[in-house]
């Protein structure tokens, strides 16, 4: 009984190598183009099916390795050797037909998995954004390269957005950012009410105002180039928040500085605009909102005093 098993078990892996991995392997090459993104290749291959495991002289990725390994173990089963030191029990006696047993469903499994993770990475592109992002906000490593491939990617398929002028991506995307924006401005309050007691610490960074990463400058920039070569008739919403520096001010009653990286992106932003009225005028009144609300400090006296004691706050 078991003998038949192996047989198709051997069918079974030899379909798998002859015909479907080569097909998968083309699929493979083909993630990424939809949306014109370098990056989720790269993220493809960070997903433990996919991911390279290094040895000495080459890599293979851990369904390659079961792969080669269940190819392999067909050579127990033409050796055909008897058990050493003369042992004798069921086990011993089938060990090759089990190891190809135990190997081929492995495979399989983990066939299905890397099936599973194509037809996602190349189908339908809101299932796989709401997936990279759910990835991005829950990612819980140390590598801070995976996480930036991560938001480039999310990155790509805002400018992808823009150019198809897909209204559901648009919707998730801008929930996405503003929710990064807002994060990010969070995270500079906490590291400014962390140095309460460190005077210098507190003052330097408080002078330099929140910094949002590279990729969340990138994004703004290259928003408005897309925004400017396209007619957006159906993404005005992602391209408004960005234009307009709602992203990068935020609401207005948060009170964080603005940093000089910033400050240049706004201005590089306007310049950008200039030949669209609408952008200038979208950019003029959130500045204005935000310099009515956001600067505005009640002066703090000490009893007897004429002067603030957040004077210095105040100027």
């Amino acid at each position: 009984m078991l003998k038949y098993i192996v047989e198709i078990c051997v069918k079974i892996d030899i379909a798998i190598l002859g015909i479907s991995y080569p097909i998968i392997i083309s699929q493979i090459s083909k993630i990424g183009d939809k949306f014109n993104s370098n990056y989720l290749p790269n993220i493809f291959h960070l997903e433990w099916i996919s991911k390279e495991i290094n040895f000495k002289y080459f890599k293979l990725s851990f369904f390659e390795l079961v792969l080669i390994s269940t190819i392999i173990s067909f050579i127990f089963q033409i050796i055909d050797a008897e058990p050493w030191f003369g042992w004798n029990n069921i086990f011993l006696n089938n060990s090759a037909d089990l190891l190809t047993l135990l190997l081929t469903i492995v495979l399989v499994i983990s066939f299905l998995i890397w099936t599973k993770k194509i037809v996602l990475y190349n189908g339908k592109p809101v299932k796989l954004l709401k997936y990279l992002i759910n990835k991005y906000n829950n990612y819980q490593g140390n590598n801070s390269e995976t996480k930036k491939y991560l938001i480039r990617t999310i990155n790509d398929f805002a400018y992808h957005t823009i150019k198809t002028q897909d209204t559901h991506l648009q919707e998730i995307l801008v929930n996405f950012y503003w929710d990064e924006f807002d994060k990010q401005r969070t995270n500079y309050v906490e590291s400014l009410n962390s140095l309460n007691d460190k005077e210098d610490e507190y003052n330097e960074l408080a002078t330099k105002g929140v910094e949002y990463s590279a990729e969340l400058y990138d994004l703004i920039y290259r928003i408005n180039l897309e925004s400017i070569n396209n007619n957006n008739f159906l993404t005005r919403n992602i391209e408004y928040n960005s234009v307009s520096g709602w992203w990068l001010l935020g609401k207005g009653y948060e009170q964080v500085t603005t940093s000089e990286l910033t400050y240049k992106l706004l201005w590089s932003i306007l310049k950008l605009n200039l030949s669209k009225t609408n952008n200038i005028k979208s950019y003029w009144s959130k500045a204005h909102q935000y310099g009515s609300s956001a600067f505005t400090v009640d002066p703090q006296y000490d009893f007897g005093e004429i002067i603030p004691l957040n004077q210095k706050e105040i100027d």
